[in-house]
């Protein structure tokens, strides 16, 4: 008989404790907008290096996040001083490549419709001249 996981179930409760979005909970774990709900809704699992750094900021430990409800064991964290839900350094920045590979993409784009659209000149003058 398998033995019952509650990491999605305790990533939730540790969000609702926090009173935090589940965005702003990611953002302090260093994950992307929507990982956490993945998580919560188990369609993916946090790798272990995510599940040792809620464990330590929430000073719980990595078997009881695996293997117990903490809300129905009345989970209450003892020290919150080190839990500050503030983006990491330079999250939310658009990087200088990111941005260069996005100007690229519309500068193709506008040379194929500059393309098709001499082509469809050139059938609708072959269609003219018909």
């Amino acid at each position: 008989m398998s033995e019952k996981i509650y990491i999605s179930k305790n990533i939730d409760f540790l969000v609702r404790k926090a009173k935090v979005s589940k965005d702003e909970f990611g953002t302090y774990f260093d994950l992307n907008r929507g990982v956490i709900s993945q998580y919560i809704r188990e369609i993916s699992t946090p790798p272990i290096k995510t599940i040792i750094k809620i464990c330590e900021t929430y000073n719980v430990s990595i078997d009881d996040f695996i293997k117990k409800d903490l809300e129905k064991e009345k989970y209450e964290q003892k020290d919150t001083s080190n839990v500050i839900f503030e983006p990491p350094e330079g999250y939310g920045l658009i990087s200088l490549k990111y941005v260069e590979s996005l100007e690229t993409t519309v500068d193709t784009q506008k040379k194929l419709l500059k393309e098709y659209e001499e082509k469809l000149l050139s059938k609708k003058k072959v269609i003219e001249l018909a």
